[in-house]
């Protein structure tokens, strides 16, 4: 550093910002606490860091090559559950630039339907906060500003792949209870409750006071009409992750605390919650962690008062969740030239074995195979370990496969044969035009890590 530099540091009272490439250099010291030291440095830094870690995997020093993808797993854990950080610094700027900008901070394409729209052409804003939003901010200041419109249900992506989250000419963005949880958006969908009475078919004794009552409560009519009492009331809670990555549940939604303005507990009480008690629970989406988009339904079962008060005064709890999203740098193979080559990264082989083409239909079959580089350690990452190729569930595989055109955009495939035991599969591929003819295969690692998403509302309607 010139010494200038270093002497204005010294007299804004600041010190330089660590050099992320000089710490990784201190990862293979001779001494054990420098290399502790540039660890934890390194794990501070976190998502600066994360380009010369990467960078540092390759290296012929196995002691920096294994602390630096230990640190890769763990701060790309971190980033995952971490809102990302939008800064609005716009002055007369159009809706596209302020997307691109948007987008760009936060990993996500935000994009204008209809597209063309000439409303959009000459539509500029001056958005200027003095300091960083989240994403859900920063979307809801441009919606608001802009006459935008969102929904936060499932979204198409480009090939199917990359993340994308549209926005909508005119009207007004959805207004619904929701609670901002870290990347997280926690919306009250809804609440419901219904009450049934269930005659089971027993003889009836006096009808007669039936008919003369026939408004009696079940109370009244004990006895003479055999009735099971059955009542439901539940919250409807959708849980929206930032579209960078999947969601999924990995445990029941635990709620803390429910009560209306009466101070009247509905909290259904642990012993009489089967889905508490067992740990069993109904998923809405995705499978141990893995699911493919960034949306989750979870219902969250309470009880009702005999007298109940007019609003839910507080409604408290969380879900756990497990987040991936894919790393960048996918391993590629070109279909011309790496027919029998093995491509391999810190984590795994892809070997591309066959390439078949039928010249009548066009469509090609792609044989690979996919294998881990080593057994994934559960330390390395919050919660779920390092990149694990779930050999066999090809659902996961298709998650991670992209096989593209010469420009590179990503042409749908299915596969027609999988092996779970050896990681092989089948890629079959139908382009529409030979503009559109695969010209290589990338398979993406991902990303994983585990968290509890909270949430808080209150003075909620009563149904």
């Amino acid at each position: 550093m010139p010494a200038s530099s270093l002497i204005l540091f010294m007299v804004l009272g600041q010190a330089p910002a660590p050099d992320p490439a000089a710490q990784v250099s201190q990862l293979g010291s001779a001494k054990y606490s420098k290399r502790e030291a540039a660890s934890a440095e390194l794990e501070r830094l976190g998502r600066v860091a994360l380009p010369a870690l990467r960078h540092a995997v390759e290296s012929k020093d196995p002691e920096i090559r294994n602390r630096a993808m230990l640190l890769v797993s763990r701060i790309e854990g971190a980033v995952l559950t971490q809102p990302s950080s939008i800064r609005l610094g716009f002055k007369n700027a159009t809706v596209q630039e302020i997307l691109k900008s948007v987008g760009e901070q936060s990993g996500v394409k935000l994009v204008l339907r209809p597209e063309n729209s000439p409303a959009f052409r000459d539509r500029r804003l001056s958005l200027d906060q003095s300091e960083p939003v989240t994403f859900w901010k920063a979307l809801d200041l441009i919606a608001d500003n802009a006459r935008l419109q969102y929904n936060y249900g499932p979204h198409g992506s480009t090939g199917g792949r990359e993340a994308e989250f549209p926005l909508f000419d005119g009207g007004s963005r959805p207004f619904l209870p929701s609670f901002d949880s870290g990347p997280f958006r926690v919306i009250v969908s809804g609440l419901h409750f219904q009450r049934d009475l269930s005659f089971t078919g027993g003889q009836l004794t006096n009808p007669s006071r039936f008919a003369q009552e026939p408004n009696a409560s079940v109370g009244s009519v004990k006895g003479t009409f055999p009735a099971m009492l059955q009542e439901n009331f539940n919250a409807l809670i959708q849980i929206v992750g930032e579209p960078r990555f999947s969601i999924g549940q990995i445990g029941p939604i635990r709620i803390t605390e429910a009560r209306d303005e009466k101070g009247q507990s509905l909290v259904v009480p642990v012993e009489s919650n089967p889905a508490i008690n067992s740990e069993v629970f109904q998923r809405s989406s995705g499978y141990l962690g893995y699911a493919s988009g960034s949306v989750l339904q979870v219902q969250a079962q309470l009880i009702r008062p005999p007298s109940p008060g007019s609003v839910i005064k507080s409604l408290k709890g969380s879900v756990p969740v497990a987040l991936s999203t894919r790393k960048p740098n996918p391993l590629t193979a070109s279909l011309k030239t790496g027919i029998g080559r093995m491509f391999q990264n810190e984590e795994t082989i892809l070997t591309l074995h066959e390439v078949r083409t039928n010249p009548e239909s066009r469509q090609t079959n792609i044989e690979v195979s996919i294998r881990p580089q080593r057994k994934a350690n559960a330390s390395n990452s919050p919660g779920l370990g390092t990149d694990s190729i779930a050999t066999n569930r090809p659902d996961l595989i298709q998650q991670q496969i992209d096989v593209v055109d010469r420009l590179g955009r990503p042409i749908m495939w299915y596969p027609t044969q999988f092996d779970g035991e050896s990681g092989r599969i089948t890629l079959a591929v139908a382009p529409v035009d030979l503009s559109t003819a695969p010209v290589e295969v990338r398979y993406h690692s991902i990303a994983r890590a585990t968290t509890d998403v909270t949430f808080e509302f209150h003075d909620l309607p009563m149904p």
